[in-house]
């Protein structure tokens, strides 16, 4: 999907935010990775406008967790959940982002390593184990964060009832839940997870996946009846280059090697190395 008219004629959903490539000049270098997410006007506005659009979406029914998705490794999805989280507190409201991707926990290294705290799948394995205890604060603001150490498992239990609890706690706690899940294209997980959300918002990166594995991806929502409220068009080159932006530690490798970190490895595809290869272009 290369232009913003492609993505609308892929998708049959609404396109709720046009974010830009943002070049590595462009990107400070602090401790946290969190200062980096919304420092640049261009971005900052249009996440601004995600979350405006987002709160109305959701108003309508008195929504509040939302599940942030992709097809594949690499198209910004956790970058955009934690911006829009942190935009959602600047703009007054008390946010959880969780990071439900139990294979990668990308967010724990986005924090002091003094702070260590049990995480998600604690929770889920420890029953006795608060989630209140186990939440992270990011200072000076009303975001905290759910993360910790990735588990080793490679097929960890996802669906269970103890997540809907958590889920629910969270919920009664703050005013937005953000769901950091993995890619729907790699990971069966999302499935499970998108039941517990109010709305679903499905992130696609310019020239990144083809039409036929997002339109796969998409389906597969659809038939697990995922409530899917829009989607974002992300690392927007505005030269049109095929610039990606956001390159927070996806290691893409020679051309197109994703290179995610732990390997899903589920099964070989022809041309991306994971176990849904996808319909071709169309």
């Amino acid at each position: 999907v290369h232009t913003v008219d492609e993505l609308k004629t892929v998708l049959n959903l609404p396109v709720m935010a046009v974010l830009p490539s943002i070049s590595p000049k462009k990107r400070r270098r602090t401790v946290n990775p969190l200062q980096n997410l919304t420092h640049d006007p261009d971005m900052e506005e249009s996440v601004r406008g995600l979350r405006v659009k987002l709160r109305k979406k959701l108003g309508e029914n008195g929504h509040k967790t939302v599940l942030v998705t992709s097809t594949l490794p690499g198209e910004g999805k956790t970058t955009v959940a934690a911006a829009l989280a942190l935009s959602l507190a600047e703009d007054g409201q008390r946010v959880v982002l969780v990071d439900a991707d139990l294979r990668k926990q990308e967010l724990s290294t986005w924090l002091p390593d003094t702070d260590k705290k049990s995480g998600l799948a604690d929770c889920l394995q420890n029953p006795s184990l608060s989630v209140s205890d186990c939440l992270r604060p990011v200072p000076q603001t009303t975001l905290s964060l759910l993360t910790g150490a990735p588990v080793s498992d490679r097929r960890p239990v996802i669906h269970t009832k103890r997540l809907r609890e958590i889920v629910h706690s969270l919920a009664a706690q703050f005013d937005y839940v953000i769901l950091d899940s993995p890619p729907c294209g790699v990971i069966s997980d999302t499935g499970a997870l998108s039941r517990l959300a109010d709305g679903v918002l499905y992130i696609v990166r310019q020239d990144r996946a083809k039409k036929g594995q997002i339109l796969d991806a998409v389906t597969d929502l659809y038939n697990r009846d995922a409530p899917l409220i829009g989607c974002v068009f992300n690392g927007v080159s505005s030269s049109g280059r095929h610039g990606y932006g956001y390159g927070y530690g996806y290691g893409y490798g020679k051309k197109y090697g994703y290179g995610y970190g732990y390997g899903y490895g589920y099964g070989r595809s022809r041309k991306y190395g994971y176990g849904r290869s996808g319909s071709s272009d169309r």
